[in-house]
């Protein structure tokens, strides 16, 4: 999987700029799945960021711009913009965020990098650890994540697994 940074700031660029704004203001990071599947050239499902504020940047930025808005399951804002959804919440601590992001993979919005938590790891090793508090209540639900993650890791590696992901997902979602 090619990690081209360009990619992922010109799909934030076309579908929501704005985001630069808040990212101007405190670190803003892209994480989840959204990450991966531009990196395979398919379109994402949402657009998760999270925000290092602890003053209540994000709701006044979620203001400013008369976004659409309800809050999400996690407590932060569940926003429709230019038909697409986008998932951001504010959190002082970066690290606790990884909870959240079992791919463990962010992208720093302003800096245009990427920050690795345990992404290449999982990528060479398979998923080694996964919090299983993950502020989900069902351990049902935690349980098929860990198995699609684990599943994905390891046919990810495998011959031509990578194009069969493609095509599965193509035929539910427009290609970038």
């Amino acid at each position: 999987m090619d990690l081209d940074k360009e990619i992922i700031k010109q799909y934030i660029n076309k579908h929501f700029p704005i985001i630069y704004n808040l990212s101007n203001l405190c670190p803003t990071f892209l994480m989840g799945g959204a990450i991966r599947d531009l990196m395979l050239g398919l379109e994402p499902k949402d657009l998760d960021f999270v925000c290092l504020d602890t003053i209540g940047i994000v709701d006044a930025f979620v203001l400013k711009y008369h976004l659409t808005w309800r809050k999400n399951k996690f407590g932060g804002y569940k926003i429709y913009y230019r038909n697409i959804e986008i998932d951001l919440w504010s959190t002082n601590d970066l690290f606790s965020s990884i909870e959240y992001n079992i791919d463990g993979l962010f992208y720093d919005v302003a800096n245009n990098y990427f920050l690795p938590f345990g992404f290449f790891d999982a990528m060479d090793h398979g998923l080694v650890k996964l919090n299983k508090n993950n502020n989900t209540p069902n351990i049902e639900r935690m349980n098929n994540r860990k198995e699609q993650l684990d599943s994905f890791l390891k046919s990810f590696k495998q011959e031509n697994k990578k194009d069969e992901y493609v095509r599965k997902r193509k035929k539910t979602n427009i290609i970038v």
